[in-house]
């Protein structure tokens, strides 16, 4: 079994500007929106956009426009003070400037730039010139822990015909702040994504202003990635678990074998680090020594000493990296169960298929199924 949190990292990108206030972690190929808070599929407002969404502005932008103004619904803290209202322009910018009079260009460029407001954040390079380009918000989450999301729904690839979808999201009580690539048509784009305090002062992701679409067509959240925006200064040592691997039903006698993925968050190299974990009131420890986990790396481990039970039962543990000097320990450890059961049933699949003499598709499902049948030494059913 695999437990994972959403730790899935892309290339190392640390392009800080100088005295920048924020640093950021690429989240490429996530899998889901960011603290999986939002479900919701992607669609736009009038074909089938899930129930709570509000349009701010309604496209058909031929020319770059402001939205409305809209009031944060909880304290929010840009660049360490304390902000209300926002607005977005339909080139994908928004800002906390609410009286800034000029909207960016749709010809994005890198950060920072004097054709951004300051106090902005940028996805900077889409456009809201189609009949359908929503720029909409919602708010999902319970205090204190919500997360406001601005999403640029349907909208418009410059200079082509093809859709994409984008989202700034504003976290309650952390104050991070987000931008997820959610879907997209297959187009590709050329973006700025980053946060900038003023045009001389900005952070932005490492490759901008061309980065390009990671989602495809998906509707749901499954093949999203996004980056994630923190302000302040990154810690020296700050190491993640981010992944933990094991079965989860064995018969006994049997060892089980933990491994996994830890991931340096931290601006230093790794060079040692702990791997615990505890069962049973009893803490086996795993030193590592010899690494050179540099920042944004990964590294893959087993854990020296096997989980063993010799009676059925259900045995919890906890799993965790214990780095000297980390900084930050909510993201250190993972939760476990294995059961120790007296034989394991055979498993089977069974497909089930149904038809009728007014369905066009229904014979390639016959054909499916066949040739799933051919495709395994045994029958499915």
């Amino acid at each position: 079994m695999k437990k994972q949190i959403t730790l899935l990292f892309g290339i190392m990108c640390f392009a800080l500007a100088v005295n920048a206030q924020y640093y950021y972690f690429p989240h490429i190929n996530a899998g889901q929106n960011p603290g999986g808070l939002n479900t919701d599929d992607e669609y736009p407002v009038a074909g089938g956009q899930p129930a709570g969404w509000t349009s701010i502005h309604p496209g058909s932008a031929t020319t770059p426009q402001w939205s409305t103004t809209v009031t944060i619904p909880f304290a929010f803290s840009f660049n360490g003070a304390a902000v209300t209202n926002y607005k977005v322009s339909t080139t994908g910018v928004l800002t906390f400037t609410t009286g800034a009079a000029t909207p960016p260009p749709v010809a994005n460029v890198a950060l920072p730039s004097a054709l951004v407001p300051d106090n902005s954040v940028c996805c900077w390079g889409i456009s809201g010139s189609g009949t359908n380009d929503n720029i909409c918000t919602k708010t999902f989450g319970t205090a204190p822990n919500r997360q406001h999301w601005i999403s640029f729904t349907s909208y418009t690839d410059p200079g082509n015909t093809a859709y994409t979808y984008y989202s700034i999201v504003l976290e309650e009580s952390t104050n991070k702040i987000y931008v997820v690539d959610q879907r997209n048509g297959g187009t590709a784009l050329t973006l700025t994504i980053g946060v900038q305090i003023n045009a001389t002062t900005a952070v932005s992701v490492a490759g901008s202003p061309n980065i390009s679409q990671y989602a495809g067509a998906d509707p749901s959240p499954a093949d999203n990635s996004y980056w994630e925006f923190i302000y302040g200064s990154q810690p020296a040592n700050d190491v993640a678990l981010s992944s933990l691997n094991y079965t989860q039903y064995v018969t006994t006698p049997t060892n089980v074998t933990l491994s996994g993925v830890i991931t340096n968050l931290g601006s230093s190299a790794i060079t040692t680090v702990d791997l615990k974990y505890q069962l049973n009131g009893t803490t086996y420890t795993d030193t590592k020594t010899g690494l050179n986990i540099a920042p944004l790396g990964t590294y893959n481990f087993t854990h020296a000493t096997p989980i063993n039970a010799s009676a059925v039962g259900t045995y919890s543990f906890n799993f965790w990296a214990d780095l000297a000097g980390d900084a930050n320990h909510i993201n250190d450890s993972l939760n476990g169960v294995i059961n120790y059961l007296p034989f394991l049933p055979t498993k089977r699949i069974v497909f089930e298929e149904a038809t009728g003499t007014w369905c066009g598709w229904c014979p390639r499902g016959a054909v499916y199924m066949d040739s799933l049948r051919n495709l395994h030494t045994r029958k499915l059913c």
